[in-house]
């Protein structure tokens, strides 16, 4: 996993050399891990010296380093028996990528057909050579099967298994109001597993795992759960009168390593299981799977 996000961050980066940052909400804004006790603290230090080969660069720092570094965690001062900081994390808003990637690969002859539905696939001597969707059969010479949680359903269709659970996790979006008092660097509350994000003038908060869970519904009492983690954490420097809920299924894998590359069948290949990693793992995915189709 270090060793495909650290392909990742390289490819990413590639990507936005010419790219708005604004408009993509980029930021290279640290991460800082908050850690409650001496114990989870002596853990992540075991863990930073793990990843120190293949992993970016990271620190162990007291209480006092750490609200230098975020002045906005003061409420955190005197729960904080150290953290771990990783200067080069970065945030961006995937939405906003994922219609920038869409633009520039329609400016190169992709074509996109949103809101189609496969429904089966047609064969031919053990390879795919046909979608059947809803809009109509489509020749194919080669799938990419991507489809998130759904791909394990999709895979049998094709006779064989994939290894895949949906993990179902939850996020808030609120608007800055006190620009001085939001955090900058993004904050994980390891005692409560919850991520805070800063992405231009908004602030994102996510958390919750529900194994298995099958539904896009939104829990209210999730939210209002992540709700009461920020205030809590950063009281009135975001605005809850507008909250943007969200729900998501994660499709994870028993490792939480995804598959990438052949599956069984000839003219198939996988790009499944990234878990809630999906973003910090897209583009060394889709290189590590160009190399293997053979057409970088």
């Amino acid at each position: 996993l270090l060793q495909l996000g650290d392909q990742s961050r390289a490819e990413t980066e590639r990507w936005l050399v010419d790219a708005d940052h604004a408009r993509l909400g980029f930021a290279r804004a640290g991460k800082l891990v908050v850690l409650p006790t001496a114990a989870s603290l002596r853990k992540a230090q075991a863990q930073m010296a793990l990843q120190a080969a293949v992993g970016p660069s990271q620190e162990a720092l007291s209480e006092a380093d750490a609200l230098r570094i975020e002045p906005a965690l003061r409420t955190f001062a005197g729960r904080i028996a150290g953290a771990i900081y990783t200067p080069s994390e970065c945030v961006i808003d995937s939405h906003a990528l994922c219609q920038y990637l869409e633009s520039q690969l329609r400016g190169r002859g992709v074509e996109f057909r949103l809101g189609t539905t496969v429904r089966d696939f047609v064969r031919h001597g053990g390879r795919v050579t046909r979608l059947v969707t809803d809009g109509g059969d489509l020749p194919v010479d080669s799938v990419v099967l991507a489809c998130g949680p759904a791909s394990a359903a999709m895979a049998r269709r094709l006779g064989f298994s994939l290894p895949i659970q949906p993990l179902k996790g939850y996020s808030i979006t609120l608007p800055v109001r006190d620009a001085a008092t939001a955090p900058v660097v993004s904050v994980t509350d390891a005692a409560r597993k919850v991520v805070y994000a800063r992405i231009g003038d908004r602030l994102r908060v996510a958390g919750m795992a529900e194994i298995g869970a099958p539904g896009l519904e939104v829990d209210s009492a999730r939210i209002e759960e992540l709700i009461a983690h920020t205030r809590q954490a950063f009281g009135d420097a975001v605005d809850y009168r507008d909250v943007e809920p969200w729900a998501g299924l994660r499709p994870a894998t028993p490792t939480s390593v995804p598959i990438i590359g052949a599956s069984p069948c000839p003219n198939v290949f996988l790009n499944v299981g990234h878990g809630a990693l999906g973003l910090t793992l897209a583009f060394g995915s889709a290189r590590r799977l160009v190399e293997q189709l053979d057409i970088a």
